[in-house]
């Protein structure tokens, strides 16, 4: 796992509350991105950024999207886009 997003419990338990008491209120959650600098992914993008920088940014920002995805987190823009940087990066990849 090369990374995730992390959530206080006392803001998940509070937004929880708060609509199981069917408020309208939408407390924004206050997430925390942790990278596992252990994976070999991770570790990869680290040296591809000496080769090509730009792919690298593009790989983390799709590092951060899976997190986002995996948390069921990403807006329907979002995953528009995540699909588009996909086939981007696989495009690029081929091409090396």
């Amino acid at each position: 796992l090369p990374s995730f997003l992390m959530t206080k419990e006392e803001d998940k338990r509070l937004n929880d509350y708060m609509q199981m008491q069917n408020q309208s209120f939408n407390m924004p959650i206050k997430k925390t991105l942790v990278i596992n600098t252990n994976n070999s992914l991770i570790e990869k993008i680290e040296k591809l950024k000496v080769k090509d920088l730009n792919l690298a940014k593009e790989l983390s920002k799709q590092i951060y999207s899976l997190a986002k995805l995996s948390q069921k987190d990403l807006s329907k823009n979002d995953l528009s886009d995540f699909v588009t940087n996909s086939t981007n990066i696989l495009e690029k990849l081929i091409n090396i």
